[in-house]
């Protein structure tokens, strides 16, 4: 059962992330106690936790305010998530999956094969996809047998990701790669290749983290021009 402090922090996040409060706009525990209908002392504690996630920062004599985005946090902490799925990747197939870790892979991977197999409008391509890839790298994580892990992958997935963008990068030839790398990582994770596994994940994590930060900048810097990967790996020294 959702309590009222884990619904005004659900609500609140939900609110940053949207866009309903704008990069840099400040949050006012008074205000936000009155919209919500709740004491401050709930709201208070739901700031402090959207601060710890990297939603907010806190300054002092202002309070809290909305974190404002650049291009390099994409490709920080993709670096950051790429490392940790890729250890994930490596652990799982070392270790060996049992059929019932296996089927959700393979069911994901199985439902990307028929997603590609049917005629759908390219404009509906993101949403379809960003289901299949969310269940494919879910299976993963419930496969890893390390907790300490998943809890640092979960963190990382939250860290920085607006949702209006998360639908929206992927086009049908991206969705098409995605899909390969997926089928790729899935066989060699059948296979128990470990250190390859652990390879294909951290570029196909990395190259998501590039396309993010090439859409993010754009958004706000129409004459940007699309690094290459190469470039932006030295950005982030890869």
């Amino acid at each position: 059962m959702v309590t009222r402090a884990q619904d005004i922090v659900s609500r609140l996040r939900e609110a940053v992330v949207s866009g309903t409060y704008e990069p840099g706009a400040r949050l006012h525990e008074v205000e936000l106690a009155n919209g919500f209908g709740v004491s401050r002392t709930p709201v208070r504690a739901a700031l402090g936790i959207l601060a710890a996630e990297g939603l907010l920062s806190y300054r002092p004599n202002s309070g809290y305010v909305v974190r404002p985005f650049v291009a390099q946090d994409f490709l920080d902490i993709y670096e950051v998530r790429a490392s940790l799925e890729g250890l994930c990747t490596r652990l799982v197939a070392e270790a060996g999956l049992s059929d019932a870790q296996a089927t959700p892979l393979q069911a994901a991977v199985a439902e990307g094969v028929a997603l590609f197999g049917r005629r759908i409008p390219e404009a509906a391509m993101p949403a379809e996809w960003a289901g299949v890839n969310e269940a494919f790298h879910r299976a993963l994580f419930a496969a890893c047998a390390n907790p300490h892990l998943v809890m640092a992958m979960e963190r990382a997935r939250t860290l920085l990701l607006p949702v209006p963008m998360r639908f929206r990068w992927h086009d049908a030839a991206l969705a098409r790669r995605g899909q390969d790398e997926h089928e790729e990582i899935l066989h060699c994770v059948l296979s128990r290749q470990g250190a390859r596994a652990e390879a294909l994940m951290r570029e196909h994590v990395l190259r998501a983290g590039r396309r993010l930060a090439d859409i993010w900048q754009r958004s706000h810097d129409p004459s940007w021009a699309p690094a290459s990967p190469t470039t932006l790996g030295r950005a982030t020294g890869r």
